[in-house]
């Protein structure tokens, strides 16, 4: 009976092993196929970026937007006739005033 539990136990201990050394052989089968993958999966992306380089223009920085530039307009001639130039007075005395999206208001005439 004592002979018996032993071999048994030395049979588990037999059987414990193998399985042991299997799982470990597996694992390192598993990791060997998740290096190739990772390395063709490195090409793969080399290659694409490679490709992408090529294809795209040289941009450069991404440019900041900014205020719009206040064009000089021409001043219209007074009279009427192409012969005539004569430019408008108005008062040097005060600067324009400006809406809040930037545009100057020219007072009328009549107002001044």
């Amino acid at each position: 009976m004592k002979e018996l539990k032993a071999s048994n136990a030395l049979l588990n201990k037999k059987l414990a092993e193998e399985r042991r050394v299997e799982r470990e052989r597996l694992k390192e089968e598993r990791e060997k196929e998740k290096a190739a993958k990772a390395a063709q999966y490195a090409r793969q992306k080399e290659e694409r970026d490679s490709v992408k380089a090529l294809q795209l223009p040289q941009k450069g920085k991404r440019q900041a937007s900014r205020l719009p530039t206040t064009s000089n307009k021409r001043q219209k001639l007074v009279g009427g006739q192409p012969g005539h130039a004569q430019v408008q007075d108005e008062p040097l005395g005060l600067p324009p005033k400006v809406t809040s999206c930037g545009r100057n208001i020219k007072l009328l005439s009549k107002f001044r």
